[in-house]
């Protein structure tokens, strides 16, 4: 019967030893082993072991990337083209593009620049350039007297002012 309570003692050390797991018995006391912070690029991870082996790991999820401002890599051109933007991420430097759409019509400088002054017998031309390209539009200035007291400063001509009456004039077909 000795016998048969030893065996049943050593089958009972033996079942609590290897069938239940050791940290049925204790409250798990984690401490961090392993760690590698997550980015923008990978996932982290971080390990945990206590005391009686066992282990907890956890995958530390992909962060969002962190872009600066948009900078024009190549800009659009009026009515032809589409341009190129692009940003990067200021921890991995991983690129982000966008296409910037051409601009329907041209948008020419208001003034221009005067390249011939008209006169009373010239045209005179006047220069404009788009500004958001390189192209340039010409415009004709028509002729016209400049009137100084009364005499064109250019060609000497007199003005000639009419003075009408009070009644005004009928004028009929017939």
């Amino acid at each position: 019967m000795k016998k048969k309570a030893l065996l049943c003692a050593i089958l009972l050390l033996v079942a609590i030893t290897f069938v239940l797991p050791s940290c049925s018995f204790h409250t798990h006391d984690y401490v961090l082993q392993d760690y590698r912070p997550a980015t923008c690029s990978e996932t982290g991870f971080e390990k945990h072991v206590c005391k009686c082996g066992e282990t907890c790991d956890y995958t530390l999820p992909q962060l969002e990337h962190t872009y600066g401002d948009w900078i024009t890599v190549k800009p659009a051109i009026c009515g032809e083209t589409s341009g190129t933007q692009e940003r990067a991420c200021s921890v991995c430097n991983h690129k982000e593009e966008r296409s910037i759409a051409p601009f329907d019509e041209h948008s020419f400088y208001s003034a221009g620049v005067l390249i011939k002054e008209a006169t009373c017998t010239e045209e005179g031309v006047k220069e404009k350039q788009c500004s958001q390209c390189e192209t340039k539009k010409t415009e004709i200035i028509p002729p016209e007297h400049e009137y100084n007291s009364g005499v064109c400063e250019y060609c000497g001509r007199g003005y000639i002012n009419i003075i009408l009456p009070e009644t005004p004039i009928v004028i009929t077909d017939g």
